[in-house]
């Protein structure tokens, strides 16, 4: 409790953990130590002091893991009353040692698309049944403690001032890392630099971006007070829209462009898409000479034929990564097959 004590005295009022799963033989075969008993004593310690937010992670989709070790997963969240929890689905990178065990066959592969997509319903219905408070698309709330504040405005690209060693910042739209081995960081100060171990500069396109990160987060879009970034997404991007509704990933009410079900369980790949669509449209008008304000179309030319002239420069690398089919979901709200984005996707794997 020291720790725990300093930092509160300190000033920090929120603590989230990587949980991941409480399922402790899952937990082991991640090379996660600490026992399920463990995790609930050391939740109750951060509960204890009255004074903090106590959100953890928790991902669907791991190896092992089968729909009733997800839903036990929940009802131990619903069972430790901390105030919140992010319920993210696993994204596999190659250079972890997780891949690397799939790759090897020492470790089975982790749930397929149609089988995330189920957990991911399941996640949603059974917080609703416990009457958690829905933040965004991924963060829930149990008390008013936790108001996934940070979470929300780091998406929509504010400025994030990192502290300690390994820590990520941004500010102004450049994003930083401070330096991850220790002796590094310490160094630095000692010879009085900022221990910053790198920055990435802006995109012209950042403050948009941003406004797209934050309205994704919350599962709609509110174009015209995104059109307030700079960038006129309810006129450039409205091919793209087009598709997303045809496609069942969203539906339009006035100028609000809402996730589906299946938008929601999509929203990281269509905000992808959306950004690699604004740099296409960014860098076609720069070339013809155009302006900010609108792409200018011939007077022959149809939306559907400049979004695939721009689609088709697209970098494969990330359409590689967006799924060529999909279930998972049922009545109205069903995943739509081919696509998750729009429709050339499938045109451009051709």
């Amino acid at each position: 409790m020291n720790k725990i004590d300093a930092c509160v005295e300190a000033g920090f009022n929120r603590f989230s953990l990587g949980v991941q799963t409480f399922n402790g033989e899952i937990r082991r075969k991640m090379s996660r130590i600490d026992t399920e008993e463990v995790l609930t004593e050391r939740l109750q310690k951060l509960m204890s002091t009255g004074q903090i937010a106590v959100v953890v992670d928790l991902i669907f989709g791991l190896p092992y893991q089968t729909m009733d070790d997800w839903l036990k997963d929940l009802d131990k969240l619903v069972e430790s009353g901390i105030d919140g929890a992010d319920l993210y689905q696993l994204i596999l990178m190659g250079n972890t040692r997780m891949a690397a065990s799939i790759e090897k066959g020492s470790m089975p592969e982790p749930a397929n698309t149609a089988e995330k997509a189920g957990l991911f319903k399941a996640g949603i219905e059974h917080l609703n049944k416990h009457h958690y408070r829905r933040l965004s698309v991924s963060h829930w709330g149990r008390t008013t403690r936790e108001r996934n504040i940070y979470n929300h405005l780091s998406k929509s690209g504010c400025d994030v001032i990192p502290f300690g060693s390994g820590a990520g910042g941004n500010i102004a739209g450049h994003s930083m890392m401070l330096h991850r081995k220790l002796d590094d960081y310490f160094a630095a100060i000692d010879n009085g630099e900022k221990p910053v171990m790198g920055v990435v500069a802006p995109s012209s396109l950042h403050k948009a971006f941003g406004a797209a990160g934050a309205a994704f987060d919350l599962g709609y879009l509110n174009l015209k007070e995104m059109d307030r970034s700079g960038f006129e997404f309810s006129i450039r991007c409205e091919p793209l829209f087009e598709e997303w509704v045809n496609n069942g990933l969203a539906e339009r009410s006035g100028h609000y462009l809402n996730l589906t079900l299946a938008g929601q369980f999509w929203a990281v790949n269509m905000n992808q898409g959306l950004q690699a669509y604004m740099l296409e449209l960014t860098e076609e008008v720069a070339e013809s000479g155009g302006h900010m304000g609108g792409h200018h179309l011939s007077g022959s030319e149809k939306p559907d034929d400049e979004l695939e002239k721009l689609m088709a420069k697209m970098p494969k690398s990330m359409l590689d990564k967006m799924p060529k089919g999909h279930k998972g979901f049922t009545g109205k709200e069903d995943i739509p097959s081919g696509c998750p984005v729009h429709k050339l996707i499938n045109w451009i794997r051709k």
